[in-house]
Order: structure tokens, then sequence, then C-alpha cells
């Protein structure tokens, strides 16, 4: 009898050992979570306005694993994010306006995180040309070194150029 209670102790301190434990995030938590992960995407998105490609290579991760999908198609890895914004800075003269809605972000962990936002855009390209449009952002971001930073991006575009200049 003292071996099968001692068998029963033993099972069940290895049923609790292995069984996952689920780091369950506060409310509060999720919201300061939330809080720090749109504002760092809203200083993302000045240094976007203010064309500084330095800046804003400083939100990515750099890591084989950073991956762009734009309009559903994989285009790279961190190299390729770096090629876009500087080729995106280079090539732009002024923003007229960049705005961000509907922010979801959706807390993971203590330091990862999906978000998900609108953009909708209007800028002048050094040739002349206008473009505009709607657009949006799916990000998967870690927290690193107490910063959140992009290691998945996933941008969808409806871009036209101005329809009052194709008159």
């Amino acid at each position: 009898m003292k071996r099968w209670y001692f068998s029963l102790f033993i099972l069940l301190l290895f049923i609790i050992g292995c069984s996952e434990k689920t780091n369950s995030l506060s409310v509060e938590e999720k919201e300061k979570i939330k809080n720090e992960v749109i504002e760092t995407y809203k200083q993302h998105t000045e240094d976007i306005k203010r064309l500084d490609y330095k800046a804003l290579m400083s939100y990515y991760v750099n890591d084989p694993e950073t991956a762009l999908f734009v309009d559903g198609h994989y285009w790279g890895g961190y190299k390729k994010i770096d090629t876009v914004w500087a080729d995106f800075c280079e090539k732009l003269d002024t923003i007229i306006y960049w705005n961000l809605s509907d922010h979801h972000v959706y807390s993971l962990s203590k330091d990862a995180a999906s978000y998900l936002v609108k953009f909708d855009n209007m800028r002048i390209q050094k040739t002349g040309d206008t473009i505009m449009g709607p657009g949006s952002f799916s990000l998967g971001m870690k927290k690193i070194n107490g910063s959140w930073k992009i290691g998945t991006v996933h941008s969808t575009h409806n871009y036209t150029m101005a329809p009052w200049l194709n008159k």
C-alpha cells in the first residue's frame, strides 16, 4: 500500500513538473504593453515624416528571422527592409500627411506583441508625382533591452496617383 502511495506521489510530481505554466498578463500589464507598442510606432511614424532613414532602421530587429511581406508577397528580411526605407527616403520630397488609426495590440507576453494599424498618407516624390492612399501594417514586435522592436512586417497598400493630377 505504501508503495502505491509513493508511486502516485511520484506520478503527481511528474505531471505537475511537466505541465506548462501559463504566464497570463494582468489587465494593467496588457494596457502598459499596448501603450508602449503604440507609442513606439507613433515615434516610427514621426521618423517617416522626417524622412530619417537612420532612425527608421533603429526600430527593426537585425536578425535572420526578420521578415517583410508586402501585399501578400514575401519581399525579404532585414536587408530588404533597409533597402526599402533607404529608397523611400531618397525618392521622397515631402510627406503632406501620414495618419494612423484603428490600433490593435495583442500582448503575447511581457516582451512580445502583435500590432495591427491602419494608415493613410499623401506624399510628393522628388519627380513631382503625388501619391496617396490607405493601407495597413501588421507587425510582430519584441521588447529587446527595454525597447520595442519590429521583427516581422506585413504591409498592404492601395496607392494611387492623386486623382486631380490625372485631368
